[in-house]
């Protein structure tokens, strides 16, 4: 069995990070990550969840 994991954006709460992403347009999961694997994901170009 197969995952598509697809990454959607960058969300912001107060001091804390999270990368939002989808797998299988099923389930949406907040993955906690540190301020400086933001600061990468953003330059690479994910955007930031509004």
């Amino acid at each position: 069995m197969e995952f598509q994991l697809l990454v959607n954006c960058v969300l912001q709460e107060g001091n804390a990070y999270f990368l939002v992403t989808k797998v299988d347009d099923v389930i949406t999961l907040k993955v906690p990550i540190a301020a400086g694997v933001a600061g990468l994901f953003l330059a690479l170009g994910v955007p930031r969840c509004s």
